[in-house]
């Protein structure tokens, strides 16, 4: 009988973390924002601290989205530095998917729970 009480602590300390588990994927999903920063390397030395950001994608969960595109002056003409942005926009695809398979794993974790 005295193994109950421990049993139901174990499974309110699972249930607790997965809510928190849960509530920080959800949080995660509200916003998807990709930032691409530039920084010279020399001889090996790598200064994070001072990257300067070159492109900037934010898709807020209700669709509204924020651009900063990459551009240069090309013999007086403003245009998209098509290099910066490829690389951007990689990174932003690759972002997507990550995010839609984050919405598929709380889906089937919530569809597990609703099964039990």
């Amino acid at each position: 009988m005295s193994q109950q009480p421990a049993q139901t602590n174990d499974l309110r300390a699972a249930l607790e973390s997965a809510g928190r588990k849960l509530a920080a994927a959800l949080n995660d999903l509200q916003a998807l924002e990709v930032q691409t920063r530039w920084v010279e390397v020399k001889a090996g030395v790598n200064d994070e601290k001072n990257a300067q950001l070159v492109a900037s994608t934010r898709i807020e969960l209700d669709g509204d989205t924020s651009v900063i595109v990459p551009m240069k002056d090309e013999n007086g003409a403003i245009v998209p530095d098509q290099a910066l942005l490829a690389l951007h926009k990689e990174s932003v695809e690759n972002a997507i998917q990550y995010r839609s398979q984050l919405i598929q794993m709380v889906v089937d974790f919530v569809r597990q729970g609703r099964a039990r």
